[in-house]
C-alpha cells in the first residue's frame, strides 16, 4: 500500500468493527432454530381409481379421482417434503415455517 491507500488506525477500527457486526448478523441467521409444520394426508381408496384425500382432517375435493402422484407433486411445489408412507394410505409431510 502507498502512503496515500492506507487507513489511519482509527479508519481501520472502524472497518474491523464493520465486519464483527456483519459477520454477527450472519451468525444470528444461521443460529435460528429450525422451526416445521407438518401435514398428515389420509387417502382413501373409495373405488377402482377412485380416491378421496384429507389433509389434517379436512377433504381436499381438489384432488378427487386424481392418481396419488398428483397429489405428491402438488404438495412438492408447495414446499411439502414427504417424510413417511404407510401401507394404510397415510403419507406424513413436513415444511420449513417461513419466517
Amino acid at each position: 500500500m502507498s502512503e496515500k491507500e492506507s487507513l489511519t488506525p482509527q479508519e481501520a477500527l472502524n472497518v474491523i468493527a464493520a465486519e464483527i457486526t456483519h459477520q454477527t448478523a450472519l451468525l444470528e441467521q444461521i443460529a435460528k432454530p429450525v422451526r416445521w409444520e407438518y401435514l398428515l394426508v389420509i387417502v382413501e381408496a373409495k373405488k377402482e381409481r377412485w380416491y378421496e384425500y384429507w389433509a389434517n382432517g379436512n377433504k381436499l375435493d381438489e384432488f378427487d379421482n386424481k392418481p396419488v402422484y398428483f397429489m405428491l407433486n402438488a404438495l412438492g411445489r408447495q414446499g411439502w417434503e414427504m417424510v413417511e408412507m404407510l401401507a394404510s394410505g397415510d403419507f406424513y409431510f413436513k415444511r420449513h415455517v417461513r419466517s
